[in-house]
């Protein structure tokens, strides 16, 4: 273990790595050499975001005050010491029990490379700093409270997306863990002309997500955090709520029956 670490790429030399390769850190681990590419990679994904302990927000609205944001810590690195190696790295987990078919057809995913083969799970599982989640699939939001994946993307390691898990699959060329998903959007992600043409008395609440069309995908190891939606504003100790689609092509809110 020691010789593996002595091998790994310092906080200088990952930060040089990241930025010459647009914060591509699987295509920047692949450039070190093939027999040290898992550790060298995990190190490239510690450096770029291991970041000072900080309350997650379901919409990366870090404006607001912590009393708004989710309970959730999203990690249990202090941040102390830029120059440890060790600092956490995401950890993922997917079994052969939770193997199953899709259940979204009509997904337009990212096909598998040729010869490839693409597994679909039916849950994963997503461990930052000392904690860990189990997301299953959803595809759309449920009548009960569901837990959501907070994420974040290569190039804004502070930011945490709330998103709907779709599917979670694997291909066979690179084993990565992947999580096809919707995303959530907040009041201010949505234009104003949009929020205008709502009917009278049914406006858009400060803690409501509308919960996009479109479906993206990106790494179960982005996962930072976990929120809990709901299907209907709480009563009682808020918290954050669905009742609504949002159209990204159209431009337009729709209520839904959950």
């Amino acid at each position: 273990a020691a010789a593996v670490a002595l091998a790994l790429p310092g906080p200088i030399a990952c930060d040089a790595l990241l930025t010459v390769h647009g914060n591509d850190v699987a295509f920047a681990a692949r450039t070190l050499a093939a027999a040290n590419q898992g550790a060298a990679r995990g190190a490239l994904l510690s450096r770029l975001y291991s970041r000072p302990k900080r309350r997650a927000d379901a919409a990366d609205d870090s404006s607001k005050e912590a009393d708004d944001a989710p309970s959730a810590e999203v990690s249990d690195y202090d941040g102390s010491d830029d120059d440890d190696d060790d600092a956490p790295a995401a950890r993922v987990v997917v079994q052969d029990q939770w193997a199953v078919p899709t259940q979204n057809m009509d997904v337009n995913l990212p096909p598998a490379k040729r010869g490839a083969v693409r597994r679909f799970y039916r849950k994963a599982r997503a461990a930052w700093g000392s904690e860990a989640w189990t997301f299953g699939r959803e595809g759309g939001a449920r009548a009960r409270p569901t837990l959501c994946p907070l994420i974040c993307e290569p190039g804004a390691p502070n930011a945490r997306y709330a998103v709907m898990p779709v599917d979670f699959y694997v291909d066979s060329d690179d084993g990565h863990a992947m999580m096809a998903f919707r995303w959530f959007y907040r009041k201010g992600d949505v234009p104003l002309k949009t929020l205008r043409a709502l009917p009278r008395g049914d406006g858009f609440d400060a803690k409501e997500l509308a919960l996009g069309r479109g479906v993206s995908a990106t790494p179960v190891e982005y996962v930072r955090g976990a929120t809990t939606v709901h299907a209907a504003k709480p009563e009682t100790g808020g918290g954050f709520f669905c009742r609504r689609d949002y159209d990204e092509a159209k431009r337009r809110l729709y209520k839904t029956n959950r």
